[in-house]
């Protein structure tokens, strides 16, 4: 169970070991991985053995290790007991992380001047100070989550009961940190995405349902009426236009990407990039090309997993081969160079991949 990584490297985030970028995979210097997790500058794994290894910056305390020193190869971070050896699975936001264990708890770690651990900081890391925990904490409140998701300012979890829970500074909100509280109690989702600034999840029968804010139409509907700073906002899961039933769905920075139990991709909000994974059409948000509702990513392609970065996407087709589309400044596609791509384009790489997650 091997874990490879491409693109920007300045921090020693493809954890092989150098500084070195690469516009190609490199396969990574850590323990067998079952999932991984990609933030800003550090990515993040969930080992076979059921602990979490994260490597690249950590100025922050983003690796979990106790300190603020970089590495450029996987390093076991200290979870506390009752999370250590049983880990569901770990989240990444763009300077914190968080694991999910089998035991209903959540503990995180890095940067917390949002409130995004969900727990007090007494540290301070890099230059200016920022609140830290470069060592875990449990989560109060979290005792019976399965599953974890993590933006830039703000953190959720799913709990056993089907409900999430956010906390953090919550984008759709008064910018008023927040200890975890209830979204849509009302509503029952069994997956769960964080974007920049939005969220969205599934329901049992596999529709989506998104929240926050919808600028660039990552709320996947025009139907929103209330406006925040002029900007489409929601604080209530509102259900996204088409009635296509999805079996998996990820947020980036302004923009939502859906697996269809049909294998195939939709994707929505904003598009400057090709982050839809079409080329920009005449719709426009705040001046940009967008899509307020749900669009097939273009391709005869069929998928099994996907992820989303900051404005790229990248999904696995059933055979194994990797697709990615969107920005490309760093070689994050994989695809040996670093144009921006508006279609999905198979990475270089010999390798048959099993999911895909992606980071800034």
């Amino acid at each position: 169970l091997a874990a490879y990584c491409w693109g920007g490297n300045s921090a020693g985030q493809l954890g092989d070991g150098s500084t070195a970028p690469s516009e190609v995979p490199r396969p990574v210097a850590a323990d067998s991985l079952v999932q991984v997790a990609a933030g800003e500058r550090f990515t993040c794994g969930t080992t076979l053995s059921r602990g979490v290894q994260c490597w690249g910056d950590n100025s922050l305390g983003q690796l979990g290790d106790g300190g603020t020193a970089s590495r450029t190869t996987a390093a076991a971070v200290a979870l506390p007991p009752g999370v250590a050896g049983g880990v569901r699975g770990t989240a990444a936001g763009r300077h914190h992380a968080c694991a999910a264990a089998a035991s209903g708890q959540v503990a995180c770690w890095g940067a917390n001047g949002s409130g995004q651990l969900g727990t007090p900081s007494t540290a301070a890391c890099g230059t200016p100070a920022t609140p830290c925990a470069p060592l875990p904490a449990v989560v109060p409140g979290t005792g019976a989550a399965v599953f974890a998701a993590a933006a830039a300012t703000y953190t959720c979890a799913l709990g056993q009961d089907e409900r999430a829970a956010c906390w953090g500074v919550l984008p759709w909100r008064d910018g008023t940190p927040v200890s975890p509280q209830p979204t849509a109690p009302l509503l029952l989702l069994t997956r769960l995405a964080t974007g920049a600034d939005h969220a969205c999840g599934l329901t049992p029968a596999g529709f989506a349902y998104c929240w926050g804010m919808g600028g660039w139409g990552q709320l996947g509907t025009d139907r929103v009426a209330v406006r925040c700073g002029g900007v489409p906002c929601t604080p209530v899961p509102v259900p996204v236009e088409g009635g296509i039933l999805f079996s998996q769905i990820a947020a980036g920075d302004g923009f939502t990407c859906g697996l269809a139990t049909n294998e195939r991709i939709y994707c929505w909000g904003r598009n400057d990039r090709g982050q839809r994974g079409a080329p920009a059409g005449s719709a426009a948000c705040g001046g940009q090309p967008c899509e307020t509702i749900p669009r097939p990513v273009e391709g005869l392609h069929r998928f099994s997993a996907l992820g989303t970065g900051a404005a790229h996407a990248c999904a696995v087709t059933p055979q194994g081969r990797l697709y990615c589309w969107g920005r490309n400044d760093q070689g994050q596609l994989g695809v040996g160079d670093r144009l921006d791509r508006s279609l999905p384009t198979p990475v270089l790489a010999p390798l048959v991949a099993a999911e895909a997650a992606a980071g800034r």
